[in-house]
């Protein structure tokens, strides 16, 4: 299996250089007790200090992608791009950029030979 380690570096240098710092929020149901599930779950909410680069969600690169899967893509405002993470993304999470919340539609990843090395995030708000 091929490292991709440099290449990850790479992408959180330039993401880091010409993108912005973003909060990444997680919120997770734990169960209050284990021994006693009718008390229900509490939310908690992890936050992450992210650096992603945007981009605009027009432009030929992404027609042409959205042409070559030939399915609908769900309409976004903006792209993102971010480096792999140490937590696992989910579209039911919340970015927040300069304070303002921005709804995730779509992660897309870039990995070759299943390593993480790109996100392509599809973002609305």
């Amino acid at each position: 299996m091929a490292r991709y380690d440099s290449a990850i570096a790479m992408a959180k240098r330039l993401i880091a250089k010409d993108g912005m710092q973003c909060v990444w929020k997680k919120e997770v149901l734990t169960p209050i007790d284990v021994t006693k599930p009718w008390l229900g779950d509490t939310v908690v909410v992890t936050n992450h200090n992210v650096d992603i680069c945007f981009v605009p969600a027009s432009g030929g690169l992404f027609e042409l992608i959205k042409f070559i899967q030939g399915t609908e893509s769900p309409a976004v405002t903006t792209n993102g791009l971010m480096a792999a993470q140490t937590f696992e993304l989910l579209k039911t999470d919340l970015v927040t950029r300069s304070g303002d919340p921005l709804k995730i539609e779509y992660i897309n990843t870039l990995k070759p030979n299943d390593q993480v090395v790109l996100y392509i995030l599809g973002l609305t708000g």
